[in-house]
């Protein structure tokens, strides 16, 4: 493995609603892909659920790494399947506010080789995904709490709202524009006018940087 290869990188996916459950996914300049929830749960079952990706990803990192210990071993096998089951509470993502968990309350890993190598072997490769498993349970806490805090800041922003739209088109378009910066997202352009009866001053508000440049109203004055 290369220095370059081992310095930190960020990782991105986008999403783009595609109406109902449905949502388009892009990473890097790959193809896109879709997720989706089966037909009993509202969706058109056009794509893997989002859980399922989830599980997916485990998986294929699992595949790998089974692959890079047997590798760093000398461990030789014919075949690797890798097969990945978890259970969660169904209505836990539209009810967590009530107590009830979206995250998996239980995740199994099954790891079928076919191999002649002995059992001392078998148990040595095992040992290295005991090894590994101390690396996936403390990156599994700051998962949960990124996606506790996404749900429960978008509940918080339709709460005020009131337009779920909205609120998609907000986190989903406009917020990965402003990825790279550190703040100092919106423009306030004073209008030079109040309104009437609180006397407020009026001004309009916009993003910075935006597809289309905000120019405030000119006053009108009386001849």
């Amino acid at each position: 493995m290369t220095d370059a290869a081992l310095v930190k990188q960020e990782r991105r996916v986008r999403a783009k609603w595609l109406g109902g459950t449905k949502v388009e996914l892009r990473a890097r300049n790959l193809p896109p892909w879709v997720a989706d929830e089966p037909k009993a749960a509202g969706g058109s079952d056009e794509g893997p659920t989002p859980r399922e990706m989830a599980l997916g990803a485990l998986a294929a990192c699992v595949t790998v790494i089974t692959h890079k210990a047997a590798n760093d071993l000398g461990f030789k096998y014919e075949d690797q399947s890798v097969e990945v089951r978890g259970t969660a509470d169904p209505q836990g993502a539209k009810d967590a506010d009530n107590g009830l968990s979206p995250n998996f309350d239980y995740v199994e890993v099954r790891i079928t080789l076919v191999t002649d190598e002995p059992e001392d072997r078998i148990a040595e490769l095992k040992r290295q995904h005991v090894e590994d498993k101390k690396k996936v349970k403390s990156f599994a806490p700051a998962v949960r709490d990124h996606i506790a805090k996404s749900v429960h800041l978008r509940r918080q922003a339709i709460s005020k709202l009131r337009h779920p739209a909205v609120v998609a088109l907000l986190f989903d378009e406009i917020a990965p524009r402003y990825l790279d910066r550190a703040g100092g997202y919106l423009r306030v352009l004073r209008t030079g006018r109040v309104y009437l009866g609180n006397a407020a001053d009026e001004a309009i508000l916009g993003f910075v940087g935006g597809p289309e440049a905000v120019t405030a109203p000119k006053r009108e004055t009386e001849a």
